[in-house]
């Protein structure tokens, strides 16, 4: 009977997990966090690469404000979900890509994009660590909601057969379009103090939905203004979003 009993025993703590998931009973995590990096190619939301004669400048930074919240699940995994706000400029277009017609407001400043994105992601911690704490991969599907506020009256039509043009406003001044993004972050997290978690890496996004178009049966239909500003507010995303490092700080919840 003892033989039956201690061998029962080993076999529980044969199979028990050293560890519980969270960190000291703490599963649930809250906290703030930026992305950021140097935008190279712009615009932002006060600087257009039209201010200096090269293409590529440092014309200040892409951040992104993140609030997240973090849940571990088994000793090696979190789930996340994040709320993400940022703004930045588009440049206008110099030729007549808005339905023949060009723009002739100050190309020195840019269009105004705002975007709000709820982000669903999973962490898996390394080898060697336990969830919260340690290395970890991000892998993250993001929904983008974004607004483009621009100047839309100060539009011109030239007719060179003519020779004569005319000013005309183009869309109602703001376009709102949504579509969506992955990424894959590469982190490490501390807890300081038993309360906080400190969380730095870097995050890489691509974002295949701007190469999913919508055909229409007459194209001659389509709003082109709109979809001149839908095409370039994607690139300008896509470059904000491409490359950041990021750095952010959680409370210990429960």
């Amino acid at each position: 009977m003892k033989k039956i009993a201690f061998l029962f025993f080993l076999f529980l703590e044969i199979n028990l997990n050293a560890q519980v998931a969270g960190y000291m009973g703490k599963r649930f995590s809250v906290g703030y966090e930026n992305y950021f990096f140097i935008a190279f190619a712009g615009p932002t939301v006060s600087h257009s690469n039209r201010t200096t004669p090269t293409v590529i400048n440092l014309l200040g930074i892409n951040n992104v404000h993140c609030l997240n919240l973090d849940y571990v699940v088994k000793s090696k995994i979190s789930i996340c979900l994040s709320f993400q706000h940022f703004k930045t400029g588009v440049d206008y277009r110099i030729h007549n890509h808005y339905d023949r017609a060009y723009y002739i407001g100050d190309l020195k400043k840019p269009a105004i994009l705002t975007s709000n994105n709820i982000g669903f992601g999973f962490k898996i911690f390394k080898k060697h660590y336990v969830a919260p704490v340690g290395k970890y991969m991000k892998f993250e599907l993001l929904l983008l909601f974004y607004d483009l506020k621009y100047n839309n009256e100060q539009f011109q039509i030239q007719d060179y057969q003519n020779s004569t043009t005319e000013n005309v406003s183009r869309g109602n001044g703001k376009y709102s379009f949504s579509n969506f993004s992955t990424a894959c972050s590469y982190g490490k997290q501390r807890v300081l103090s038993n309360k906080f978690i400190l969380d730095y890496g870097i995050r890489m996004a691509c974002k295949p939905g701007m190469f999913i178009l919508t055909w229409q049966d007459n194209r001659d239909e389509r709003n082109k203004t709109r979809d001149t500003f839908n095409c370039d507010a994607q690139y300008r995303i896509l470059r904000q979003q491409c490359f950041n490092l990021y750095l952010g700080i959680s409370f210990l919840a429960f």
